[in-house]
């Protein structure tokens, strides 16, 4: 083998070479953008999900306090016709059902 032949053996394996690198380095770079794209979103998604959390617990508190409002007018009205019988000073007729 002559040193033309070696020379464009060797140029010949370089362009291979490039070829295979450039072939698997494509879809690795791909792969990156993707996976960066995919951590994003998963970061939004965590900060939506901290956020509903916190509208949540929120209301719920707010529930609660409407909640023991709400038992305290119940007991009220489940005590009314009693109130106004000693208000008028007359027995008048007492209903036993409490209701939920």
């Amino acid at each position: 083998m002559n040193e033309n032949e070696v020379m464009w053996v060797v140029v010949a394996a370089l362009v291979v070479l490039v070829g295979l690198f450039i072939s698997l380095a494509t879809p690795l770079i791909k792969l990156n953008k993707t996976i960066q794209k995919l951590n994003d979103s998963i970061d939004r998604l965590n900060t939506d999900t901290k956020v509903i959390n916190e509208t949540v617990n929120r209301l719920d508190d707010k529930l609660t306090t409407h909640d023991k409002w709400l038992l305290m007018d119940k007991k009220r009205l489940d005590n009314h016709e009693e109130r106004l019988c000693k208000l008028d000073n007359n027995i008048g007729i007492k209903d036993k059902e409490h209701r939920l």
